[in-house]
């Protein structure tokens, strides 16, 4: 009803000759969001994580809809106190830590985050020129101008928001946050008129909202004017379809490549240089194989970027030339339990005929040491027990630790001559679990040094929430930010993106310095995992020359179009779900080409779709295959495909660990 009363008004009202005052709504008004609303909130939900983690919260819940919930609660209790559910962010953030269990610092750390969620909302934001314009035209000509804005901002953090994007003329800012009143009930409006002593018929209220900036006014009496949005940028989603080649016809390699996997990297690249350029990050380093083909992408599309871009380069990293930074490696004779992780680690490796190999294989060492060891010992059992008392011997242990010594010393000069370490550097990989980030924050870093940030295409563990030590952040896939089906869809398309993005050159198994005193990389190009590799290695380059293509098409067409975030993201986890759960016929026909292959061992591989056995348990074999998405389709068409989707579905809604558990007991598989 009293927005009805506002409609009317609206519709009836004259415009005022001159309005004593000029109230102007500041988002999608004068400020114009390059992400989704949501964007920034969310950026400041993911520090918590890092907050909590340095604080010794090792293990929190899911933090996006926890904050949602403060949040509701929040509202409905200054609702319930007669006021409108207005409070700022950094009140919400400080509820969000005292739920998981913050103490004192809680008001402080909520602050400082906040400060960041400000930050992030500079980058994400730009002025509308027309209203920029005629907001100076307006104050310059003596007309009091002020801002009024539902927000979870407070006025002084919207006043420099508007200083940081150089626009003056704006004498105040009333923000519902700081009044607990806002727009929409038309009590902000009231509190401007008492504040400014204006009657409200002499007050001229601009604004993008129908409901808040023009019925909202028209009923407290104040004039109103409807500023209508800009057209927002395009988008992958909105831009037409790639031309076809005439290669799609023949190749389905070239098809799969150009009308599916390039789509999802080009993606992932623009965000990629969207956030690492709002987080002012100038060099991104692109590890571990699997980030040499988004680095190709990321170079066509930022040769026709304007403006500044980050430097790109490819740096020789991999969880085996890392894990000699664990500190377990040199606490094993103090502490049992340090052996206890160590063979946990390896025990989920494959390939190795014995638990030495495995070990040897994981951390870098000889097999000639710990055979030499074992034998020295008198062990002859390889059994995990048998390998325990191996490690826990001082003698042992003291070989490990001056071989570990030489690892870190070339990995350390490794990482500065590549300058992995400075600040301004970022790495980039494809995911999933941080495994090279998380293995450099145990690394013993010289004074003034940090473990890099990072930015993965997804950020995705079964087992426990991914908190890597460091900033990282999924691009495409998180599973800090939500754990729908959709959100995990590139952790289930892994082993394909893997496959068709890894490097030309065997895995990185150490380093070794030259006589001129640089520090080189230990390729691994022998042994049945690299020769299995090799077989297809035609397809992967007739798929990267696809996606390639594609890049190459998007830069001509699309490369300088701002990105709407959550758009692009949403389209690429679209794309991506297919890809998992329902992929094409040829699709499957290059999978069935390609193998996933160990990191940490030489001898292992398997086909992405295997070909399944006879009966029962010739299916739960051909079930382990790494694509299981891939193999379900090919071999029960859409409703077996869709009864594994289902599947998934329901066993991410398990406690943790479950669907490892069943894999283990249906597949043997770890």
């Amino acid at each position: 009803m009293r927005l009805a009363l506002g409609a009317v008004r609206f519709v009836v009202q004259k415009p005022h000759a001159n309005p004593k005052l000029l109230s102007v709504d500041v988002f999608a008004t004068i400020l114009d969001r390059s992400a989704d609303d949501d964007a920034a909130w969310r950026a400041s939900t993911l520090a918590v994580y890092q907050v909590l983690h340095q604080r010794g919260h090792s293990s929190v819940q899911d933090l996006m809809p926890l904050r949602r919930e403060v949040e509701d609660k929040l509202s409905a209790e200054l609702i319930s106190a007669g006021k409108d559910p207005e409070f700022s962010h950094a009140e919400g953030l400080k509820a969000l830590l005292v739920s998981v269990g913050a103490g004192d610092w809680a008001a402080s750390e909520a602050i400082a985050l906040a400060a960041v969620e400000v930050a992030h909302e500079a980058r994400l934001t730009r002025t509308i020129p027309d209203a920029a314009a005629w907001i100076a035209a307006e104050a310059a000509s003596g007309r009091r101008v002020v801002a009024v804005s539902d927000t979870r901002y407070t006025s002084e953090e919207v006043s420099a928001l508007l200083k940081h994007h150089g626009i003056f003329g704006i004498s105040k800012v009333y923000a519902s946050a700081d009044h607990r009143a806002n727009k929409f009930s038309g009590r902000l409006f009231d509190i401007v008129a008492r504040e400014e002593g204006v009657e409200p018929s002499h007050i001229l209220h601009a604004g993008d909202n129908l409901l808040a900036d023009c019925l909202a006014p028209a009923q407290r009496r104040i004039r109103a004017r409807r500023m209508r949005r800009s057209a927002p940028p395009p988008c992958a989603a909105d831009l037409p379809a790639a031309p076809a080649d005439s290669r799609t016809v023949h190749a389905d390699a070239f098809a799969t490549g150009y009308q599916t996997i390039g789509p999802i990297l080009v993606a992932f690249v623009r965000l990629l240089l969207d956030r690492a350029m709002q987080d002012g990050t100038d060099r991104l380093a692109f590890v571990a194989r699997d980030g040499e083909l988004p680095l190709e992408v990321a170079r066509i599309i930022t040769a026709e970027r304007p403006g500044k871009v980050p430097k790109l380069t490819y740096v020789h990293l991999s969880r085996r030339a890392v894990a000699c930074a664990s500190d377990d490696l040199f606490r094993m004779t103090e502490d049992r339990a340090a052996i206890g992780r160590l063979l946990k680690e390896v025990s989920i490796m494959r390939g190795g005929t014995s638990q030495l190999e495995r070990v040897c294989n994981m951390f870098g060492l000889p097999v000639e040491l710990l055979a030499g060891e074992a034998s020295r010992m008198g062990l002859v059992q390889d059994s995990a027990s048998e390998v325990c008392r191996l490690l826990s011997d001082p003698l042992t242990a003291a070989a490990i630790r001056q071989c570990i010594d030489e690892q870190r010393s070339l990995l350390l000069r490794y990482l500065r001559q590549e300058d992995v370490l400075d600040p301004s550097t970022a790495l980039v990989d494809i995911g999933w679990r941080g495994s090279i980030q998380r293995a450099l924050a145990e690394f013993p870093m010289p004074d003034g040094l940090r473990v890099p940030s990072a930015y993965y295409l997804g950020l995705w563990d079964e087992v426990r929430a991914v908190s890597p030590k460091g900033n990282a952040v999924g691009i495409l896939c998180d599973q800090r930010r939500k754990t729908t089906l959709l959100e995990a869809s590139a952790s289930h398309a892994a082993y394909l993106l893997e496959s068709v993005c890894r490097a030309d050159h065997g895995m990185v198994i150490g380093f070794r310095a030259q006589p001129d005193g640089t520090v080189l990389p230990l390729h691994c190009e022998i042994g049945s995992t690299r020769e299995a590799e090799r077989q297809s290695e035609s397809t992967r380059k007739q798929v990267r020359d696809g996606v390639l293509a594609y890049a190459r098409w998007f830069a001509s067409e699309a490369a300088c179009a701002p990105p709407q975030e959550h758009k692009v993201r949403r389209a690429a986890q679209e794309r991506l779900f297919r890809l998992a759960f329902f992929p094409r016929a040829e699709e499957r026909a290059v999978g069935r080409l390609f193998v996933h292959s160990e990191p940490t061992s030489d001898d292992w591989s398997l086909p992405l779709i295997m070909t399944p056995g006879r009966g029962l348990a010739g299916r739960l074999k051909g079930a382990r295959s790494p694509w299981k998405g891939g193999y379900f389709r090919d071999t029960g068409g859409i409703p077996l495909a869709a009864a594994y989707c289902l599947a998934e579905k329901i066993l991410s809604w398990c406690a943790p660990g479950t669907k490892l558990k069943l894999r283990q007991l249906l597949l043997g598989e770890g």
